[in-house]
């Protein structure tokens, strides 16, 4: 079993209740992608112990040549 994956979700506002319901497209043989991209659904702005966590959702996208290192929009 690989390691959790939780990208950039400590500094994302909209995501700090929990992050689920991830799927990864494999995009490589594609040119216009090249890459495998991986969508998901974010929820907060509380964390899920705060509460208040369910009442706002968002979706997530993420990109990767090897599924092990992930890169997002707005990453630092």
């Amino acid at each position: 079993m690989g390691e959790l994956i939780t990208l950039g979700q400590a500094e994302w506002p909209w995501a700090k209740g929990r992050i689920t319901a991830g799927t990864v497209l494999n995009l490589k043989s594609n040119p216009a992608f090249g890459k495998y991209v991986m969508l998901f659904h974010g929820s907060g702005p509380l964390t899920e112990e705060a509460g208040d966590f369910d009442k706002n959702a968002s979706i997530g996208i993420a990109w990767s040549d090897d599924l092990l290192h992930w890169q997002w929009p707005g990453q630092k």
